[in-house]
């Protein structure tokens, strides 16, 4: 527990009090963070200091909370930057480093003051309220036992959504990148599917498809010391099965299941041919198909599998965009795949 006089300071004056290590590293940090923001931020730094200060070591008191609204001394553009302070409804945390981004944000190193432990906070524009609540619902089940990655906090900085996770290691996709994508042992492989199928078993016991497996999104927890232990993430784009409507477009294009292709009925199977074709990358160390347009990835399909069933593609919303049916001499209308350049002319009609 931290102690701290509910008084505001003024200023940068000094009030009576225990020291401890957060107020230090705090106040290292905002000295850090005003260096580079320039002399009119120097200069309301004290103020600013204090503000954080009175802020972070109310809340264990018995006195009501009191939440200072936070100016723009430190973050003059509102982007959240290396070595700056993050206010959270659990601890207080400061951005060590940038670990990736994408369309969906960016993930940052932080450091929970006051203690040893690492973060990983995704940082999103936005409320990103879905992903919140489907974190929410995956904290009814063990996330270690279930191989799922565990949100340890969530708060809101100026127009962003933070979400502190366990920090893990590595993506399978970094992995085998830096490994010039060898490929892994069958004993390999089986460690690894076995854990994301109890991932799986985990989000279907609470009605949760992933809709996003893929390398990305399959992380080591920690190679050196628990070889091939690995945990599913990112769950911004999951959903609910019972959401899961017919026709809707979803996954990354090279793990798209084929009924989602095709616009078939849709369910948590989705998520374990995106785990099968992750499954082939290891195995061979390479993408078993192309993935310039949906045709190419249809194609390889019927080339390595056969055809669909023709009852099967008469159920499809978009079975038109990659077969055409055709007049058999006996009378019959069958399915066949459409070449290539009538797939495109179809396609891009549709998008005119």
């Amino acid at each position: 527990h931290f102690y701290y006089h509910t008084q505001t300071l003024k200023g940068g004056q000094q009030q009576d009090n225990t020291s401890t290590s957060i107020q230090r590293e705090i106040a290292a940090s905002i000295n850090s963070c005003c260096g580079a923001a320039g002399s009119k931020s120097r200069q309301e730094a004290p103020l600013f200091a204090n503000e954080i200060l009175v802020w972070y070591f109310d809340i264990t008191t018995r006195y009501r909370p009191r939440k200072i609204i936070m100016s723009d001394n430190l973050v003059l553009d509102g982007e959240v930057r290396e070595g700056f302070i993050l206010l959270g409804k659990k601890g207080v945390y400061k951005v060590e480093k940038f670990l990736g981004e994408g369309s969906f944000g960016r993930v940052a190193k932080c450091k929970k003051l006051g203690t040893d432990k690492v973060v990983a906070i995704k940082i999103v524009s936005g409320s990103a309220q879905t992903e919140i609540n489907l974190l929410k619902e995956l904290s009814k089940i063990d996330g270690d036992k279930h191989n799922l990655v565990k949100m340890v906090d969530c708060f809101r900085y100026k127009s962003y959504t933070c979400i502190a996770m366990e920090l893990l290691d590595q993506s399978l996709y970094d992995f085998m990148r830096e490994r010039y994508n060898q490929p892994l042992t069958v004993e390999e492989i089986k460690t690894i599917a076995w854990q994301m199928i109890v991932a799986l078993k985990g989000l279907e016991s609470i009605n949760l498809v992933h809709c996003d497996i893929k390398l990305d999104n399959i992380m080591l927890v920690d190679q050196v010391s628990e070889p091939f232990r690995v945990k599913l993430i990112d769950f911004g784009v999951s959903d609910k099965i019972t959401n899961m409507r017919t026709g809707r477009l979803m996954q990354n294009m090279v793990y798209r299941a084929p009924e989602v292709h095709l616009g078939l009925p849709l369910d948590q199977r989705v998520d374990m041919w995106s785990l099968g074709y992750v499954l082939c990358v290891l195995y061979t160390g390479t993408f078993i198909h192309g993935w310039d347009s949906e045709y190419d990835i249809i194609r390889a399909m019927v080339n390595m599998q056969g055809m669909p069933e023709q009852k099967v593609l008469n159920q499809g919303l978009y079975t038109e965009s990659f077969f055409t049916k055709t007049e058999e001499n006996s009378g019959k209308k069958l399915w066949k795949r459409k070449h290539q350049r009538q797939t495109e002319t179809m396609l891009n009609g549709s998008l005119a």
